[in-house]
């Protein structure tokens, strides 16, 4: 290009060049903070991930999506009324709809002749595969919220709460599977056939309808009378009664008796309280052994005096709450975790894996929430932080091209291959951001007592795997800028990490007593704290990272920006990098990156090679912009600037002061090449200056450059 050429290319870039880019020239370029993505927009972006993958189906009717094989189940399930949750979190009737709509059309057409609610086919009609009893306990709590946010739809509810019935035995026992007849066709009762126990008592909450809590005392009564002493068994045939399994689970005995303990509540029967604390009696002696949960007792030798977590965290919160354990040794510290931070199934007594499965969301899910539980019930300060690791962890590997899969190696973070592991589902991505919904409260005061519906000290609901808190005790609108509460008792001061409080309400009436971030509770009440709303629509550039200081001219270096997208909406970004040469402040297009999709509270790194054979020596400042998306408003964090930046003559590297190059190739640019010589990426003697080609290795070849230019000097 002639000289013509170029003035007119300055001349364009000095017209284009975003208002607001401030070049520095001599030295280090001022850089704004890193911005990495406010938690708002990661507690969304599973659900919104998820939503924008799965919500063109007809009538919310879902298959789910192997990502393993790549291939679609043939079955299509009523996975739209999850959406409830993402209504619940943003406060967008539309998905309050959507859920409604989809409760309506299985309601209508996908229960048959017989009171069985069927799976459907791709066109939305009944399939002859009934739909298990494992799959209507989860989709019985959704329901309830729908019937309790618009009574107007408690028909259509209380079909699907008849069909859960359809799986009760005449000994009050769940079987797993029955036919379209409503015939049993596998009498196991299992962990989560009793799920329906925990459902249906919610659906009664909504209903009034007794037919549902009859269900689930009958089921409470039963497994008493089979009890093994103070413990229920893992698994007994729903038909006849008998032994199935003859070991209990720590979970499994958690799960029953946060039944009796939720049936109490209810109805007030101080039978209820007797077995509640009967078997959390039983639970703490057989289970717990100084600073684990074993996963099993009884006949199964081979899990015996294994500790694991799995489920098993739901019962560590109980006990860390009655002050009977110390958990600060075991998921605070890491103990069940791997080094990617996932939850591992089974260790030995040493810590080492035995069975590395991440099973299913469930545990991870559990894991977070009780290490959130934990600094809020023993007032353990690493608590917290753990429970946002693992949160982002499981946000990190489960996430695949479809959603959120079930499970995943604990060990490598790829796919495990049990049976169902590699689906994903629409209704993961809305439990995990449900279930997060937790983290926008950091608790720092061991007195506080917070009111998660019915006396339940617990975040979760008592009797599933990963449930949610009741939204009447504790409700967060993330859209909406608000989040309530009830504190039972204490005072101390509640964080909302992230989050600027604007204003608040304690019983109605204005309150004061907050700044910034921190709420101070002086005494109970319901709280409801007001914050700023994460932006709709809102990229930054996070970073931009020159590994090389100094780049010989006509050779390359490479300029790494990460650009974050901190609102509430997937983004598609152009990013443009500049180098501007300090001494004449003459600014040059270096590379462009365009469409680069960017999803929810994710960022992204982008590398340009800039290649200096057109560049002037000299000292560089190197900005990177992220061009406005539509609807940004905030662009003050679109910019980020570093410098200086070296651009040398060839085999000068170094001066007085390292690598600021002094116009010479001499004694001082080979002897430092020479002391990097052998050394690759990662390694501690690899200096990037020294990779004068660029290649992630110094050798013979960047020894040699700097040998042929020995002696020169910069005109």
């Amino acid at each position: 290009m002639n000289k013509r050429g170029c003035f007119l290319v300055f001349v364009i870039l000095c017209t284009l060049l975003p208002q607001g880019l401030d070049f520095s020239g001599g030295t280090q370029a001022a850089s704004p903070a890193a911005v990495s993505p406010p938690l708002l927009a990661e507690i969304l972006q599973p659900a919104l991930t998820s939503w924008n993958v799965w919500h063109t189906y007809s009538n919310g009717l879902m298959p789910y999506y192997d990502e393993y094989l790549g291939t679609y189940g043939n079955l299509y399930y009523p996975e739209g009324v999850y959406a409830v949750y993402l209504y619940m979190l943003t406060g967008n009737t539309s998905y309050l709809d959507y859920a409604a709509a989809t409760l309506t059309y299985a309601s209508s057409n996908l229960i048959n002749e017989n009171g069985v609610l069927m799976s459907a086919t791709q066109t939305g009609a009944q399939s002859t595969t009934p739909i298990d009893a494992e799959m209507l306990a989860y989709y019985l709590q959704p329901v309830a919220y729908l019937c309790q946010l618009q009574p107007e739809l408690m028909d259509y509810g209380r079909k699907i709460a008849d069909a859960a019935l359809k799986f009760q035995t005449s000994l009050g026992l769940f079987a797993s599977q029955i036919d379209s007849n409503g015939t049993v066709t596998d009498s196991t009762d299992t962990f989560a056939t009793r799920s329906l126990g925990s459902a249906l008592m919610r659906f009664y909450e909504v209903s009034n309808d007794t037919r549902y809590l009859d269900a689930a005392e009958r089921l409470i009564s039963e497994l008493w009378n089979l009890r093994n002493g103070s413990l229920i068994w893992d698994s007994y045939d729903a038909l006849t009664g008998s032994v199935l399994t003859p070991t209990t689970r720590c979970h499994g005995q958690w799960q029953f008796i946060a039944l009796a303990k939720y049936a109490y509540l209810l109805t007030g029967k101080s039978s209820y309280m007797d077995t509640y604390q009967n078997g959390f009696l039983a639970l703490y002696k057989t289970f717990w052994f100084t600073d684990h949960w074993n996963y099993r007792t009884g006949y199964d030798l081979w899990e015996y005096y294994q500790p694991v977590v799995v489920n098993d965290l739901l019962a560590m919160g109980e006990c860390t709450a009655e002050n009977l354990v110390d958990i600060n040794k075991r998921i605070v510290n890491k103990l069940e975790l791997s080094r990617l931070g996932l939850i591992i199934h089974a260790v030995d007594s040493k810590g080492t894996p035995t069975y590395n499965w991440n099973d299913g969301l469930c545990n991870q899910i559990a894991a977070f929430q009780n290490a959130w539980a934990f600094d809020y019930l023993g007032g353990n300060t690493g608590g917290y932080d753990q429970a946002l690791g693992l949160f982002r962890t499981l946000v990190k590997y489960h996430r695949k091209s479809h959603g959120y899969i079930g499970g995943v190696d604990s060990l490598t973070g790829d796919f495990y291959h049990t049976w169902g592991t590699d689906q994903a589902w629409f209704e993961y991505g809305v439990q995990i951001s449900w279930m997060a919904q937790l983290l926008i409260l950091k608790i720092s005061s061991t007195s506080l007592k917070l009111d998660f519906g019915k006396g339940f000290s617990m975040p979760y609901r008592l009797g599933f795997a990963y449930a949610a808190p009741y939204n009447d005790k504790f409700a967060v609108n993330l859209t909406g800028q608000y989040v309530r509460f009830t504190v039972q008792s204490g005072d101390g001061v509640i964080s909302l990490p992230d989050r600027n409080i604007t204003s608040v309400t304690k019983d109605n009436a204005s309150y004061a007593e907050f700044s910034g971030s921190d709420l101070t509770v002086d005494s109970p009440g319901t709280y409801t704290v007001h914050f700023n709303a994460p932006p709709p629509h809102d990229v930054a550039v996070a970073n931009v990272n020159s590994p090389k200081t100094v780049i010989c001219q006509f050779m390359a270096g490479n300029v790494i920006t990460t650009v974050a997208n901190l609102g509430i909406n997937p983004e598609t970004v152009n990013v443009t990098i500049y180098a501007t040469l300090t001494s004449v402040m003459k600014t040059t297009l270096i590379g462009t990156f365009t469409n680069v999709p960017i999803d929810i509270g994710a960022s992204i790194d982008l590398t340009l090679v800039w290649f200096t054979m057109d560049s002037a020596k000299g000292t560089y400042a190197i900005n990177a912009y992220a061009w406005p998306v539509p609807g940004e408003t905030d662009t003050a964090n679109n910019n980020f600037t570093i410098g200086p930046i070296y651009v040398s003559m060839v085999g000068d590297l170094t001066g007085t002061t390292p690598f600021v190059p002094d116009g010479k190739c001499d004694g001082r640019d080979t002897t430092i090449v020479a002391k990097c010589f052998g050394s690759n990426v990662g390694d501690a003697r690899y200096n990037p200056n020294c990779d004068l080609l660029n290649r992630g290795k110094i050798d013979g070849k960047d020894i040699t450059i700097v040998a042929k230019n020995f002696g020169e000097h910069d005109p």
